[in-house]
This record gives structure tokens, C-alpha cells and sequence, in this order.
């Protein structure tokens, strides 16, 4: 079935973002006397940044003023971030092309001014993946099984999987690059670029 819908992660995919992220989480998190090591938020961070603060145990008195702050710091670094290896492949592919992502809009918009990248439709700080994917598809009127989501992350996988979608995880910028590089599977590609011959 030919493929009309291109549905992209942010964070991880497109933009290796991870260490800024992990900087801006942890110097908010200092700043208030928080420890928490930075392992930890290598593993859990990915998730929404309200539901990391929420698993990290943090008041919630304190956890919309931490999410504002590392937001903005994010913001702010994120003209300095590198796109992910043959980014610019998604220029050249001709279809409908939409971000999902947890990224606060903000960030994405300084991100993609810089590069010059422009997009149908950009969904930011989804409930779900698997809403945010079948919203999308009802947008555009293409079948689940018409859209295609490229991501970075085993869960995103699976929330593509939960809801019928094609899927693609791109290895180059990962946040889950250490399990990647272990599976073998024609839908991990190590980099952009891989898109455009599948696409």
C-alpha cells in the first residue's frame, strides 16, 4: 500500500537534542536543591516532561514551575543543536509531512527557523502517540496503514504498532541508540537518509 502520510518524531530524530534536554533538566533540578543523578534522567527523560517530573517524585507544587523553566532553557539552546545526519531528506520527499512530538512548540518552531524546514502540521505535548497518530490520519483522510511513523524510540514503535501504523525508528541521534544498534530489523534504519530509498 502506498504510503501518503509522513508522520515524524522531533527529539532524537530529527534534532540531537538528548544533551541539552539532560543540562537544562538537571541544572533546574540543582538549582532547587533536587538531586538526582544524571543516569537516571538518561533513562527516564523521552517521556513528557510533565510525566518525567511526575516519575522523578517531584512535589507537585513545584513541578509546573520546573517544567516552564526547563522549557525555556531548552528553548533558548536549541539554535545550537545539530539536526540529525541527512536531515535535509525530508525536504526532499513529496508527501504530506507532519511532527508529533513532546517538545513544547516553542522549541520546535526556534529548531526549524534555523534550518529552514516547514511542515503540514505539528502536534506538541500529545496526550498520547497513538491519538495524536490517529488524529492525523483522520485529518488527512488516509488510512492508519497509510501513514508512516519515523521515530527514534522502542516505544514509539509500539504506539505505532498499537494503532495499525507503518513504522520506521532511525538509529543516528537516538535516545534509545544502545538498543537499537542490538536489534536487527528492516524497520531500523541508521539514518535519514535510509528514508528516502524506503520512501
Amino acid at each position: 500500500m502506498k504510503i501518503k502520510l509522513l508522520i515524524l518524531d522531533f527529539d532524537g530524530t530529527i534534532a540531537d537534542s538528548k544533551s541539552i534536554w539532560i543540562e537544562s533538566i538537571s541544572k533546574s533540578l540543582k538549582e532547587r536543591g533536587i538531586k538526582i543523578n544524571k543516569r537516571v534522567i538518561k533513562e527516564k527523560i523521552g517521556y513528557r516532561l510533565r510525566d518525567f517530573l511526575k516519575l522523578s517524585k517531584i512535589k507537585k507544587r513545584d513541578r509546573e514551575t520546573l517544567r516552564r523553566e526547563i522549557k525555556e532553557s531548552v528553548a533558548e539552546r536549541i539554535k545550537t543543536v545539530k539536526p540529525a545526519p541527512h536531515f535535509t531528506t525530508i525536504k526532499r520527499i513529496k508527501m504530506r509531512k507532519v511532527i508529533v512530538s513532546n517538545s513544547p512548540r516553542k522549541i520546535l518552531e526556534n529548531f526549524f527557523s534555523r534550518h529552514k524546514m516547514r511542515f503540514d502540521y505539528i502536534i506538541t505535548d500529545p496526550r498520547t502517540k497513538e491519538g495524536a497518530i490517529r488524529f492525523l490520519c483522520k485529518k488527512y483522510r488516509v488510512n492508519v496503514n497509510e501513514a508512516i511513523y519515523v521515530a527514534d524510540k522502542i516505544r514509539d514503535k509500539k504506539a505505532a504498532q498499537s494503532v495499525g501504523c507503518k513504522y520506521i525508528l532511525v538509529r543516528a541521534v537516538s535516545w534509545d541508540k544502545p538498543k537499537l544498534s542490538k536489534m536487527k530489523n528492516k524497520n531500523i534504519i541508521n539514518n535519514l537518509k535510509g528514508l528516502y530509498k524506503i520512501l
